[in-house]
């Protein structure tokens, strides 16, 4: 018993605490990474409400919460909430962010360079937290609004107004600046395509200049760029009712191509666990694919993942297997692969892939291979050839996304939606891959490993 008079030791039931900004940070963070399909809208919710709060403490820390005049009925955020379907996006969660903007346009560069910048010492250094707040939440609603760039850009930007020597923020913002960055890429895509329509069109000596400017040595040979107009047969990989189902899917209008952001970052896709509950069809699709290439490819039977990740981060990573399954096959250019190792001499000649409804592509990735973009004008402008990459890996990192709702996967499973006959096609021989720019074939050892990492960036 306690002395009269004095505090009682026990412990009793602690009143909880109130979140700090870094534990709201980290919790949202958590919310990010634990991101799944069927969790998405309350995965966003909770983390973008989450650093709106963490924001906001450290607003009110630094005198930052008062109203600006000229943020009143200007805000970005509530022309992008009429401009932007939210039924994908809690409201409470925009409510929060708009929330934030008064604050945000008395933001100044309050942080400095340091080595010593951590942001566990948040309680003296509360711009450093603010502005990685900003970052994250600018790269959400960058994944999750891909088109809307405007919204990630105003919280990007606040965080270079907190930090101005913020290199991550400074790159994300790159990245999401689309008028900038297509200012930046137009006049090189426009040469490369005029290169490219020269050569195809059997114009070569008008295509050389334009293949110098751009310090090419070597070009994809004419017979690669030239090649046949026919069809090849179907070989029938997957089964007639999943083949509709992954088409219309994928068709121009669906809204797959709306949210994942399709020619704003340039390597990136979905990753399927194998052995695990398919969530889609698109997933059953993939086990399907995976008897077949192992069947060819036993070395595929160490695959523990399909499709893949962002191939640009930390360099050139290769699958075990890559598969193309042609959804459509009408037309668009055929798929080359050649036994050119990364590093080693030219290839001396390889393989062309024609497309072909429900046919299946599958070779060795680690090999340089590509799609030969489509001779001239298009037979058919209103039909677009439909392809799904499948890449059988081993350990690879995933991103996130929400289009999957559109592909049910089949109640019975892969099995479930029929059954098919893979027909093997032999893939069509071209005699050489690469020639000089005078149409001499090229030698080997001709041109150095160094040489070759520029040319092979650079093929048409």
């Amino acid at each position: 018993m306690a002395p009269k008079g004095s505090v009682s030791k026990r412990k009793g039931a602690a009143a909880p605490s109130a979140p700090t900004p870094l534990s709201l940070y980290k919790r949202s963070l958590l919310a990010i990474r634990n991101w799944t399909p069927p969790t998405s809208a309350r995965a966003d919710a909770e983390a973008l409400t989450g650093l709106a709060a963490c924001c906001r403490l450290l607003q009110a820390q630094m005198g930052l919460t008062q109203p600006s005049p000229a943020a009143a009925g200007n805000s970005p955020l509530l022309a992008m909430i009429t401009t932007t379907p939210i039924t994908t996006m809690n409201p409470e969660a925009w409510a929060a962010l708009e929330a934030l903007e008064p604050g945000m346009a008395s933001y100044s560069g309050v942080v400095r360079h340091s080595l010593d910048l951590d942001l566990g010492d948040w309680q003296d250094e509360p711009g450093f937290l603010l502005a990685s707040a900003h970052l994250e939440i600018g790269r959400l609603l960058g994944r999750m609004f891909p088109r809307k760039e405007l919204l990630e850009q105003l919280h990007l930007e606040a965080a270079l107004k907190l930090f101005p020597d913020f290199v991550a923020a400074g790159a994300a913002l790159g990245q999401a600046n689309a008028a900038c960055r297509r200012e930046w890429e137009a006049g090189q895509g426009a040469v490369r395509s005029l290169a490219m329509l020269l050569c195809q069109a059997g114009r070569d000596e008008e295509a050389v200049p334009y293949l110098e400017a751009m310090e090419f040595t070597h070009r994809l040979a004419r017979q690669v760029c030239v090649y046949a107009r026919y069809v090849r047969a179907v070989d029938g990989a997957l089964p007639l009712p999943l083949l509709k189902v992954l088409r219309s899917a994928l068709s121009p209008n669906s809204r797959f191509w709306s949210e994942h952001g399709y020619g704003r970052v340039g390597y990136f896709s979905y990753m399927h666990e194998l052995g695990a509950p398919c969530l889609s069809a698109i997933h059953q699709a993939a086990v399907l694919l995976h008897r077949i290439a192992v069947q060819r490819f036993p070395a595929v039977a160490e695959a523990r993942f399909a499709e893949c990740d962002d191939e640009g981060v930390g360099g050139v990573r290769n699958p075990i297997v890559s598969c193309v399954i042609y959804l459509t096959g009408v037309v668009g250019g055929p798929t080359l692969v050649t036994p050119q190792l990364l590093g080693g001499p030219l290839a001396p000649h390889g393989w062309l892939v024609y497309p072909a409804e429900n046919r299946l592509g599958m070779f060795d990735s680690t090999v340089l291979h590509g799609v030969i973009p489509g001779r001239g004008p298009s037979p058919r402008p209103e039909e677009y050839r439909i392809t799904l990459m499948v890449a059988f890996w081993r350990d690879i990192q995933c991103s996130r996304y929400t289009w999957m709702e559109d592909l049910p996967p089949h109640p019975d499973g892969p099995d479930g939606w029929g059954t098919t006959d893979p027909r093997d096609v032999v893939p069509t021989t071209i005699e050489r891959v690469w020639e000089r720019l005078d149409g001499s074939t090229a030698q080997p050892g001709s041109i150095t490993s160094e040489t070759y990492i520029t040319v092979a960036a650079k093929v048409l």
